[in-house]
């Protein structure tokens, strides 16, 4: 069973806290973390967002608000441990939040990010309902949906939570934070799963270090060799030696039995190559960024960054 740890924060700007981001990622021992409000430009490319983050082996990937959409602000992005190459994907856009979507075989993960005024909550809902549709018939086995959905769901009396709530229960989801992640008291920033997929664990929000209005969000995503079975070299069945010789000793330095040690040595240098691989959690991923609020989106290419 391989661990991996996931984060989630609200940055209120990536571009003058790349160190903060680097020392979360650091400490927390983060196989990614996910980010509502990059404040990402369109012309910050993923190429330099990996370049002013500054952490080996790990690659940026984001969102960012087009800027024919007002103000600056918004964006979501994730920083991730390289292990493959990402597949650009065109996905659909909603005009009340903005998302990223990636995928492998083994996981999908959602990053959202709801603006507090930029449409009603009926249109958020019901926005939100069908992208959690599109994605109970499309995701991989396991899904995690998080970000900052700018609602109180910590106010059970409040009537979007309850309708929020009314349709996790009808997709079978759990919203997963049960503590304030905001500074004024508020749970915000929210991390929903299959109700029944018990490899995510762990849930913490911390308060200490924060770099924004916003607490970082960690937790476990725990999955199965049997589940990253798609993700591991394949070396296939390897081939029998021939017997040896009845007649061969076993101190003999015949050909059979020289060929036999041969074989042994061959299996053991491919099972120990093979026990010192870091098999990645996310196998080949494929990173669909919804470009956000455009009719005609376009999606932006994560490859070979």
């Amino acid at each position: 069973m391989k661990e991996n740890m996931i984060g989630l924060v609200n940055a209120r700007s990536v571009m003058n806290k790349t160190d903060q981001l680097r020392k979360l990622i650091i400490d927390n021992h983060l196989t990614c973390l996910a980010i509502t409000e990059t404040w990402q430009r369109c012309n910050d490319t993923d190429q330099k967002m990996t370049t002013k983050i500054n952490l080996p082996h790990y690659t940026f990937c984001g969102a960012p608000r087009p800027s024919d959409k007002g103000s600056r602000g918004g964006g979501v992005g994730l920083v991730m441990q390289d292990s493959s190459e990402l597949k650009e994907n065109r996905g659909e856009s909603y005009e009340s939040f903005e998302v990223m979507t990636l995928s492998s075989k083994v996981i999908t993960i959602v990053i959202v990010y709801r603006p507090p005024r930029k449409a009603s909550r009926k249109k958020f809902l019901t926005e939100l309902r069908k992208l959690l549709e599109n994605l109970s018939t499309s995701a991989s086995d396991h899904l995690c949906i998080m970000g900052d959905f700018n609602l109180h769901v910590d106010d059970e009396k409040n009537r979007v939570t309850a309708q929020l709530m009314e349709i996790l229960d009808e997709l079978r989801l759990s919203q997963q934070i049960m503590e304030p992640t905001h500074r004024e008291g508020h749970t915000l920033d929210l991390v929903i799963t299959r109700e029944d997929d018990t490899s995510f664990s762990d849930f913490k929000v911390t308060k200490e270090g924060c770099i924004s209005d916003h607490f970082l969000i960690t937790f476990k995503f725990s999955s199965s060799m049997a589940a990253l079975n798609n993700c591991m070299p394949r070396f296939g069945p390897p081939a029998q030696p021939p017997p040896p010789s009845r007649d061969v000793p076993d101190t003999d330095s015949s050909p059979a039995a020289q060929h036999a040690a041969s074989y042994a040595d061959s299996v053991a240098a491919v099972d120990e190559s093979a026990a010192s691989m870091d098999f990645t959690l996310f196998g080949s991923h494929q990173c669909a960024m919804t470009t956000p609020w455009s009719a005609t989106s376009t999606t932006t290419a994560c490859r070979n960054l």
